[in-house]
């Protein structure tokens, strides 16, 4: 016979019952690191989260920060493939001439307008709601963008300005 945690009354306690009364009794411990991890550690672990679940947020999002990292890397590989690269066989420097200067020409050209598309199947698969996936979606592309300009040779920054002084009026 299984002898279940009863109260007073004798009646059969629920899971938050029985932790409400181990936790009655227990003095305050100084706080130290140490038991602050602890206490996060128990409360995770008693909220029902485990090892590799996702954490709850205020907005509710249920993104995986390894999903959204793994995507973002996967983003920015296509995006570099598809923009930058002549791939095998010259295969997407034919694939840009045919796009020509068509709206998807124009897409294949802007490496920043084809992250967004690539990186829009990619929010798509690692989202859960549609908040998810409208922030994934944002967050892969926006992490491409970053991996191209920390990784791109190309000077994307603006032309110098040309400043040339009249020589036929003098300074006052």
């Amino acid at each position: 016979m299984i002898d279940y945690p009863r109260n007073s009354n004798r009646e059969i306690l629920s899971v938050h019952d029985q932790e409400e009364q181990r936790h009655k009794w227990r003095k305050p411990k100084p706080a130290s690191l140490l038991n602050v991890r602890a206490r996060v550690t128990e409360t995770i672990c008693l909220s029902g989260f485990t090892k590799g679940s996702t954490m709850p947020s205020t907005w509710g999002l249920k993104l995986s920060l390894t999903d959204v990292l793994i995507a973002s890397l996967a983003a920015w590989r296509l995006t570099h493939l598809l923009w930058g690269e002549d791939g095998p066989w010259n295969c997407f420097v034919r694939l840009r001439k045919l796009a020509g200067s068509s709206i998807a020409g124009q897409i294949l050209d802007c490496f920043y307008c084809l992250s967004i598309w690539i990186a829009l199947p990619l929010g798509w698969w690692i989202g859960a709601t549609w908040l998810d996936r409208a922030i994934a979606w944002m967050a892969i592309s926006g992490a491409a963008i970053l991996l191209e300009r920390i990784t791109s040779t190309r000077n994307v920054s603006a032309a110098p300005a040309d400043w040339r002084e009249d020589s036929a009026s003098p300074p006052e």
